[in-house]
């Protein structure tokens, strides 16, 4: 999945938000977590569904698999 050009992540301090370019510059759209940080980042540079279900997995102690899978679809719907 590519990620549109018109779309970045912003990281201010502790906050991390999804911004859209427009005539006058970026402007904020909403605030997303870290994780979902982590999953829009490995999209950009082309992550597999596979290995983003893997990499949230290990990074969060608790996470199974079928949850994180699930949770990973639903942001990908949102996101697009």
């Amino acid at each position: 999945m590519k990620i549109n050009a018109d779309y970045r992540l912003d990281y201010d301090m502790d906050d991390i938000r999804i911004q859209k370019r427009g005539a006058d510059g970026w402007r904020d759209l909403a605030p997303i977590s870290e994780t979902a940080a982590m999953v829009w980042e490995g999209l950009e540079r082309g992550v597999e569904r596979a290995r983003l279900i893997e990499a949230v997995v290990n990074e969060f102690d608790g996470a199974d698999e079928a949850t994180v899978a699930a949770d990973l679809d639903a942001l990908i719907a949102q996101l697009t």
